[in-house]
């Protein structure tokens, strides 16, 4: 049975905070805390989120209709960050020990 391309994008999309909060744990890091507000009005609500981990936060550029919606968006804009940070720390160790050459 096929997953078609919608339900594949959704399924995907539900798993920022997930793998945000697994990458916290192997991080040895703070579990990350959302603070999420309604920008709009009871009738027609717009959620944004702020995600605050391992000392950074991060904050959604948009709103969105759904809360869990928010949360998934803040979640990837965090995920991108702390790779990112991760990435810049293991070249600064690479050239720290005098580039990759002298790893082998």
């Amino acid at each position: 049975m096929a997953v078609s391309a919608q339900a594949s994008s959704s399924m995907e999309q539900t798993l920022f905070k997930k793998n945000l909060q697994e990458l916290a744990q192997r991080l040895g890091t703070s579990f990350p805390v959302f603070q999420t507000r309604n920008e709009g009005f009871a009738h027609a609500p717009q959620f944004r989120s702020t995600v605050i981990i391992d000392g950074a936060t991060f904050c959604s550029s948009h709103t969105f209709p759904h809360r869990k919606a928010a949360e998934q968006d803040v979640s990837k804009i965090a995920l991108e960050g702390l790779y990112q940070k991760l990435y810049n720390e293991a070249l600064l160790l690479i050239s720290e020990v005098g580039g990759i050459e002298r790893l082998y």
